[in-house]
């Protein structure tokens, strides 16, 4: 059971630093990207620049959600680590 906790401790862990480090700037380009092609070529008004830029939030706030799901790992993974089973033995 610990080994298993430990587990995933370390891949929660390793996804966390993933997407902090590469995932979430690289999720950021492409979205702001995308958005700023659908923006015609002649002078944009306050309201549709406004619009764009809300919609680009909007989908890095989602993709911001998706720590949870490491998180979680990781929380599953320090309760099995440190719960004691009958096999273990305490520690004097």
């Amino acid at each position: 059971m610990r080994v298993l906790g430990i587990t995933f401790l370390l891949v929660g862990f390793g996804w966390i630093a993933y997407e902090t480090t590469v995932g979430f700037s690289s999720y950021q380009y492409i979205q702001v990207i995308a958005h700023t092609q659908q923006l015609p070529a002649e002078t944009v008004s306050h309201a549709e620049a406004s619009s764009h830029i809300r919609d680009v939030c909007l989908a890095l706030k989602d993709r911001h959600r998706s720590l949870f799901l490491p998180a979680f790992l990781m929380l599953i993974g320090g309760l099995c680590s440190i719960r004691r089973t009958k096999n273990d033995k305490p520690a004097s």
